[in-house]
């Protein structure tokens, strides 16, 4: 009878993967696995690694040990995208197992990136000179971050299907993948989505294409169906032998201020987190000033909340088949990782916070309302 390994924490499972016994100490029978990100490097055999790009363990890519070494890299996320070009030059083959579609953005403030000589890294390290020139000149400073913001809240109405900005961006996207695949029209049919940009995370994977085009990678989309003691066997029956596996399949989305229906797209997370922190900063000051037990949603409000999302994200790209993150990995369902509007939306709309949405319970005041004094807590 099959049983189940469970790994360490922070895992995200494949699916399930057969694991065939042969000389792996760890294991007395074939077991029912997910393959899974987890702490550490993990020797499945005396010939095969297993590891994750979320904790990585193993020599770092100057080590001239990776010369010899063939890799297998699964994911084409935003982990995996750019976890292949990196370990490319330095490995004597790699193999990208890819489940799935994604699309290959290009940076969205590539006008503003063009001015730096180093743009195309997509990258750009502040010289010393810039650094101090910030310094002197805040005004300077400030309009860069100004160009910055306008770039990326002015792609929100992609999020929309068929408005212009998606049209153009689909179009505009899908030509320069498959400029960059000319070579490989077969892995462009199996890679650029059929679904709208944005339903899924942007990927930038900067060098990932060109990388899948290189002599020592093979693109493989085939379903995983087993890993063996030599390498991973896929759906076809072809056994690819591999020294390394690299699981490049997601990271932790649990935020300690982001929750359900918070997250963006598009625009400014970090904008968006510090205004949910100020909104936090306010509600504990009203426990504070009003000697509050503690405060909870009005069930209508939140009934209310969950009327608007219903309303508002079947207009967006998020109601279109793709599986993602946003819709808790299912390709179908509620979108539950995203604000209904754009990261300025939410910035406005908690600025403010409607008390009035919540019930309390007091420190003191209990009894008959009628004869507590509702300004007791002065």
């Amino acid at each position: 009878m099959a049983s189940q390994v469970v790994y360490p924490q922070n895992r995200v499972s494949l699916g399930p993967v057969q694991v065939v016994q042969a000389d792996i100490p760890l294991l007395s029978t074939p077991v029912a696995i997910s393959i899974s990100i987890y702490s550490s490097a993990a020797q499945l055999s005396q010939k095969l690694t297993l590891s994750s790009s979320l904790t990585w363990t193993l020599e770092p890519m100057s080590d001239p040990i990776w010369k010899d070494r063939r890799v297998a890299v699964i994911g084409c996320g935003s982990s995996g995208t750019q976890v292949v070009p990196e370990l490319r030059p330095y490995v004597k083959h790699l193999d990208n197992y890819v489940r799935g579609r994604t699309w290959i953005s290009q940076p969205f403030a590539l006008g503003f990136l063009q001015k730096y000589p180093d743009w195309e890294t997509r990258n750009h390290i502040f010289t010393d000179e810039e650094k101090r020139m910030f310094r002197e000149q805040p005004e300077v400073y400030k309009e860069m971050l100004m160009q910055l913001e306008d770039f990326n809240h002015s792609v929100h109405s992609a999020t929309h299907v068929g408005t212009k900005m998606e049209n153009f961006l689909r179009s505009t996207y899908e030509s320069k993948m498959r400029e960059k695949l000319t070579s490989r029209p077969d892995i462009a049919e199996t890679l650029i989505p059929d679904f709208p940009l944005i339903c899924r995370r942007m990927t930038f994977g900067v060098g990932y294409l060109e990388s899948l085009c290189a002599d020592n990678v093979t693109f493989v989309p085939n379903p995983i169906t087993r890993v063996t003691p030599d390498g991973i066997e896929t759906s076809d029956g072809t056994l690819r032998r591999c020294d390394i596996i690299i699981t490049a399949t997601g990271f932790d989305t649990t935020f300690q201020i982001s929750g359900p229906n918070s997250g963006v797209a598009t625009g400014s997370l970090i904008m968006t987190i510090e205004a949910q922190s100020d909104y936090v900063v306010s509600c504990i000051e009203n426990l504070q000033r009003q000697l509050i037990k503690y405060m909870v949603p009005k069930k209508k409000s939140v009934d209310d909340f969950q009327a608007y999302l219903d309303s508002y994200f079947p207009k967006t790209v998020w109601a279109r088949k793709c599986r993602t993150w946003y819709k808790a990995g299912k390709e179908d369902g509620k979108v539950t990782a995203l604000w209904p509007g754009s990261s300025l939306h939410q910035y406005q709309a908690l600025q403010q916070p409607r008390f009035e949405d919540y019930d309390y319970k007091f420190l003191y005041g209990e009894g008959d309302p009628a004869k507590v004094n509702c300004l007791y807590w002065l």
